[in-house]
């Protein structure tokens, strides 16, 4: 009997395990499948897109997959009770006169006015790590030298905290609010602008490189359908070696180098890095090292390899014949924690790297620091007024080089939206808005802030909501 008994409670012993072990491994495997793979970026649409069509990839996803992730985008969108405190149409009026309808001309940048145009975006970089912009002396050498022959913005913001909110930011003048990013949202990408769009009418060829997987954020789908000519990423850039997130720094300035030297002219570049990324698996490229016991030590270190790499580029392509017909725009697509610990709110948290250099920029800008409070989102109509090419598709975008720029912006941070002037700043979390951050002991003022601040984040989240 006894032996009768061991053996029932052996046999459901056994069961229990094999149970447990069959929801574990179908578990790793659903959530793999869901996922797409086991690699540094989960599966979305860009998987599936391959043209500068918008219909032939619309099919080319499958159906099922589309339903799934409207229903989660809507989730991710508050209710309106959340973000609507007013009328649209008094929103409008409390940020209008950080949009001025009237625009006085500003000074010329360029000497020629169909430059090539590359844009480098800066993964992650903050200004506490940049020595030129009062951060860390010793850990961007090279950028700081290379703002001595370029124009250089102080008080540049990034609007948004993550990638696929911040280069849309800039290529698409389009804003972001918490836990939104426009690109994920498929369906309302082909009416968002592009700064692509404009300047093929005038001729010019596009293109973007990455040494990653622009599957990230469906940020694929967002350039197949704003139409870049060509988009280089991980796997067309198999040469080189590569980490757990694809080919760093080192190896995607030199393919840089390579694909502006293929270009016909004019044209418009991008290029992504992603070294200063985690996990930071890059293979240091001298002995520098940031504060030790610091909890960012790895990413300060892999800011200064990135630079490194940004030095060696310039120092290269200065020597080509295209570098005199071409600006670079070189900005952090967002900023990062640093060794100076703040937190989201403070705008501080949010100022980034800008600076446009290049033999196509005036003698007279180079080595100039334009100390106005510009955003990341000002960049195409900046552009757009120096080149003579119509911006009016871009509300969000001012001219930063206009007299009547306002110098402030808006910056958005997880669960909360920000803005700042020259006075000084306000802060409000989304679902706690009367609680402020503010640098002013002006009730009243720090007032008009918040409800600037608000204004913003609502008009935007009406946009997105109502974008078809």
């Amino acid at each position: 009997m006894r032996a009768m008994q061991t053996q029932v409670a052996d046999t459901a012993s056994q069961k229990v395990l094999r149970a447990l072990l069959f929801f574990i491994l179908s578990g790793g495997i659903g959530f793999v499948l869901i996922r797409g793979n086991v690699t540094g970026m989960p599966m979305n649409q860009s998987i599936a897109y391959f043209s500068n069509d918008v219909l032939a990839n619309d099919i080319a996803v499958n159906p099922f997959y589309n339903i799934l992730q409207d229903i989660s985008i809507k989730n991710n969108i508050p209710d309106q009770s959340v973000y609507m405190f007013r009328s649209n149409e008094e929103a409008l009026k409390q940020i209008q006169t950080d949009y001025p309808v009237t625009e006085m001309p500003g000074p010329e940048l360029l000497n020629v006015q169909r430059p090539n145009l590359v844009f480098i975006f800066l993964e992650s970089w903050t200004s506490d790590h940049v020595g030129v912009l009062g951060g860390m002396k010793d850990c961007t050498p090279q950028f700081d030298a290379l703002s001595a022959e370029g124009l250089l913005f102080t008080r540049a913001y990034a609007n948004a905290y993550v990638s696929d909110q911040g280069i849309p930011a800039v290529l698409s003048a389009y804003p972001s609010v918490s836990r939104v990013a426009i690109t994920n949202q498929p369906a309302k990408v082909p009416l968002l602008p592009c700064i692509t769009e404009e300047l093929k009418q005038v001729g010019y060829e596009s293109a973007f490189l990455f040494g990653g997987d622009l599957v990230y954020g469906n940020l694929r789908g967002y350039m197949l359908e704003k139409g870049f000519d060509e988009l280089i990423e991980d796997k067309d850039l198999d040469d080189y070696p590569s980490g757990r997130l694809g080919v760093h720094d080192e190896y995607t300035f030199e393919a840089l180098g390579k694909e502006l030297k293929k270009r016909k002219q004019p044209f418009i570049q991008g290029m992504f890095t992603q070294s200063t990324h985690m996990p930071y698996d890059f293979v240091p490229s001298d002995d520098w090292h940031s504060t030790p016991n610091n909890p960012e030590k790895l990413f300060t270190e892999s800011m200064h390899y990135a630079d490194i790499h940004l030095g060696r580029f310039f120092d290269s392509i200065k020597k080509e014949k295209l570098y005199e017909n071409t600006l670079f725009i070189v900005v952090s697509d967002h900023s990062h924690q640093s060794i100076v610990s703040r937190e989201g709110y403070d705008p501080e948290r949010h100022r980034i790297a800008m600076l446009m250099l290049g033999g196509a920029l005036r003698k007279e800008w180079k080595g100039q620091r334009w100390e106005k409070i510009v955003s990341q989102l000002d960049i195409p109509v900046t552009l757009f007024r120096q080149m003579q090419v119509p911006g009016n598709r871009y509300p969000w975008s001012s001219n930063m080089m206009s007299p009547s720029h306002p110098s402030s912006a808006y910056f958005i941070y997880y669960g909360g939206v920000g803005y700042i002037c020259n006075e000084g700043y306000c802060s409000s979390m989304q679902f706690d808005p009367m609680h402020l951050y503010t640098s002013s002991s002006d009730t009243s003022q720090a007032a008009r802030w918040r409800d600037k601040a608000l204004s913003f984040q609502q008009l935007v989240y009406e946009n997105v909501r109502l974008r078809k």
